[in-house]
């Protein structure tokens, strides 16, 4: 039987989320599914864990035969009345950074590791491009600005 189930739109997921994913299968093995929107099926008495928001509505209209809909967010467009009145409907809201954690309407919520550093911090770095020191590489979800940064 299948505990905990991750929804998402796109096979493979994002690169970001694909180490915490590893986690979840090692945690839960043969308990664990991975399952794309363009082939759903019915499920029912697990944890659903939903990557952005189609992803989402879809676990909102199966939430009640499921134990948890943990509905992670990735981008601004929870800015959006609706999309954020959907994400209230889940049982727990999981952000990608500080900012999108605060607009969260969930009153259960929490940051997923790993996350993109906050964007003031990258654009306080100083890069000199003869260096041949080591670059930073970040894998995560595409940093958007929210705030009025400049």
């Amino acid at each position: 039987m299948v505990k905990v189930v991750y929804i998402t739109r796109s096979v493979p997921p994002h690169i970001g989320h694909w180490s915490w994913i590893q986690i979840l299968r090692r945690l839960f093995k043969d308990e664990f599914q991975l399952m794309n929107l363009s082939r759903l099926r019915l499920i029912s008495n697990s944890i659903i864990i939903t990557e952005g928001t189609r992803a989402t509505l879809y676990g909102t209209l199966v939430k009640p035969l499921n134990n948890c809909l943990a509905a992670v967010t990735l981008s601004p467009s929870i800015l959006q009345p609706r999309i954020n009145k959907l994400y209230s409907t889940a049982d727990v809201g999981i952000a990608v950074s500080n900012i999108i954690l605060n607009i969260l309407p969930n009153k259960r919520k929490a940051i997923i590791y790993p996350r993109p550093p906050e964007l003031e911090q990258l654009l306080n770095i100083n890069v000199n491009i003869s260096d041949k020191k080591p670059w930073i590489c970040y894998s995560g979800p595409p940093l958007i600005p929210i705030k009025a940064y400049t």
